[in-house]
């Protein structure tokens, strides 16, 4: 537990993420606050070992507080993801006047000045800090009463403006009473991603505290600040089922609120081409549902805008050699084979089936062109060449395939295809290379060719990251980490969010069943999955996060939402300060939930709402 600072003039509570105390903590005001909104006060809370319960006021209660008021201050707190280092907030709370706000950003060293880009997204980020609070003053009665903000941002890589793999994300938060009137909130980061993390755990730390009618803060917080993992994201899917700009747009807002920092896009598949391609516009003429479920460049490029702005990287997926269909009618009849097959399930893993001809050199030509878009549009360090789920019946009853891999010395045999998948690989690399790609890293989902041979068809392996969607036990996580391979985890027994509907190709539940609580997302930690692979040596190093993904067979922007969140959160926590069990963050979580709803996130109910009024209740 960290050392009681000297300094400090307010009795402190103090908590990490595994210890705290509750005991003796009498939660009160530090000045007097404005009057109360009601002359009748039913309910007031009080933190116990458990959390905070309800109980009716009477003769015994010399004060009263208020839910939102016992959960900002009762340990653990209310924050989501729990901080990783120090963790100090007082007990006592203060009203704060949210019209009274100064704002002071300056580069850590004095001679230098912000980038124009880190300016831009500062100035952006202090904005949306702002607005969250504007639906708040409105039902505040003594909003204009308290202790105004000096907030000063201090950033010392005045010229980091956006995520990329490994880049610092940690900030120091001190808030601390300047004067009778002022609150001082300073920002210390190395980087812009630090700056909007800490903004982020401010706007958690002011709550409405409906006694008084006021906003209100802890009067004193000290708190260091990091992620565990670097990547931490979701997986959409917008080709199953179309997604509008709004929705993607409102999932950003949500991702950021929790800290999450990369939306990997799966932006096309069999089933629809809605990307509009400039180089080859009849892609998504063909391939888009109708003429209105497409993604313009202006869309994509107000979708990263947004993203960059919450410290949050968009990634591109164009899945190739399988998963094409729709929209490659407008490319030459040689591009493609399988489309849409019968009986589906000899050509694919669901219909419509289609995949590449990688002996066509057709295909090359169009590739250059779409990956050319791809990287004049997406800025992000990461891009996405699927590769997953590869139908080999596809490519050995196709004649032109056969024929052409006689020609080429191929065996129709499994090593056969392997090595007609790895040219392909190999070609689709290169030319994503000479069309803009030169500095992005590659990544490839786990497949049969990233088995134990993905070195022979893959010339340049260490490049690619692998993306592994099979269960967290699965041999092939070692046997890539042994291979010293950088690997991100998506092991869809506890990170696959469509999983536990109803089958949408026959009767019964889908084939990924049965439904993963939220529980299961916070455990399913990196160091959790390496532990049990009995390995010699440690490579957690290699992990470089995890990714939460949404396959959209069965949902659209009616229920994305709500499959999301706040399951979401949860992966958040756990990629951020991992070490807890979930008993320990439930609480916290619950919370979370409704935060998520306040900020207009439709996200799934977690226990009936007695059980947050009445926490530790509910355990079994």
């Amino acid at each position: 537990m960290p050392a009681m600072n000297s300094n400090i003039l307010y009795p402190l509570l103090i908590w990490t993420t595994t210890h705290f105390i509750t005991s003796a903590i009498v939660i009160e005001p530090f000045e007097e606050l404005g009057s109360p909104t009601s002359d009748v006060n039913v309910w007031t809370w009080t933190c116990t070992d458990h959390g905070c319960k309800k109980s009716s006021v009477g003769e015994n209660n010399t004060s009263l507080i208020s839910e939102n008021v016992c959960n900002l201050l009762c340990p653990p707190g209310n924050l989501w993801p729990q901080p990783t280092g120090r963790l100090e907030v007082s007990a006592k709370y203060v009203a704060i006047n949210l019209d009274h706000i100064v704002l002071n950003v300056q580069p850590r060293k004095q001679e230098r000045v912000l980038d124009e880009k880190t300016e831009f997204n500062v100035t952006k980020a202090l904005d949306k800090f702002l607005k969250q609070f504007s639906s708040l003053k409105k039902n505040t009665k003594n909003f204009q009463v308290g202790r105004g903000l000096v907030i000063t941002l201090d950033i010392e890589m005045s010229h980091v403006y956006k995520y990329e793999t490994g880049v610092d994300e940690s900030y120091k938060l001190n808030i601390t009473p300047l004067s009778d009137n002022m609150m001082n909130v300073t920002i210390e980061s190395k980087t812009f991603l630090g700056t909007r993390h800490g903004l982020e755990t401010v706007s958690q730390l002011l709550v409405f505290d409906s006694l008084s009618g006021s906003i209100v803060a802890p009067s004193q917080v000290c708190i260091t600040d990091k992620p565990a993992y670097t990547h931490r994201g979701l997986a959409l899917d917008t080709a199953r089922n179309y997604i509008p700009v709004t929705y993607i747009l409102s999932t950003l807002d949500a991702m950021a609120s929790v800290k999450l920092n990369t939306l990997h896009w799966h932006i096309t598949d069999s089933h629809s081409f809605p990307f509009v391609s400039k180089h080859y516009p009849k892609f998504s003429e063909y391939g888009a549902y109708s003429p209105e479920k497409v993604y313009t460049e202006d869309d994509i490029r107000t979708i990263v805008d947004l993203a960059r702005l919450h410290g949050i990287r968009v990634v591109p997926e164009l899945d190739l050699p399988a998963h094409v269909g729709e929209g490659w009618q407008a490319a030459p009849k040689d591009a493609i084979t399988c489309f849409n097959a019968q009986p589906w399930q000899q050509y694919c893993v669901e219909p419509p089936c289609g995949q590449i001809d990688p002996t066509a050199d057709s295909v090359y030509e169009i590739l250059a062109g779409l990956y050319a878009d791809f990287n004049e549009l997406f800025d992000a360090d990461h891009f996405h060449m699927g590769g997953d789920e590869v139908n080999l019946n596809c490519w050995n009853t196709t004649e032109r395939i056969v024929k052409n891999m006689e020609k080429l010395n191929l065996p129709r045999t499994h090593e056969g295809f392997h090595q007609l998948w790895g040219n392909f690989q190999r070609k689709a690399e290169r030319i994503f290379r000479e069309n803009g790609g030169q500095n992005k890293s590659l990544l490839l989902w786990t497949s049969s060719l990233t088995e134990e041979n993905i070195d022979q068809y893959l010339d340049n392996g260490k490049d690619y990251i692998i993306q592994v969607w099979t269960t967290s036990k699965n041999h092939v996580i070692k046997n890539l980490l042994q291979k010293n391979y950088q690997i991100i985890l998506s092991n869809f027994d506890a990170l696959y969010f469509d999983c536990g509907f109803g089958a949408w190709v026959g009767t019964g539940n889908n084939w990924c069943s049965p439904y993963i609580p939220w529980q299961t997302v916070y455990e399913n930690t990196p160091e959790k999955i390496v532990s049990g692979l009995d390995l010699e040596m440690d490579y957690t190093k290699l992990i470089l996060g995890s990714e939460a993904a949404l396959w959209t067979e069965q949902a659209d922007a009616s229920s994305m939402e709500n499959r999301f969140w706040p399951r979401g959160a949860a992966l958040a926590e756990s990629l951020w300060s991992p070490g807890l069990q979930w008993p320990a963050a439930e609480r916290r979580y619950i919370l979370q939930r409704e935060r998520f709803v306040q900020r207009g996130i439709n996200a799934d109910t977690v226990v009936p709402e007695w059980c947050r009024q009445n926490q530790g209740s509910c355990h079994s």
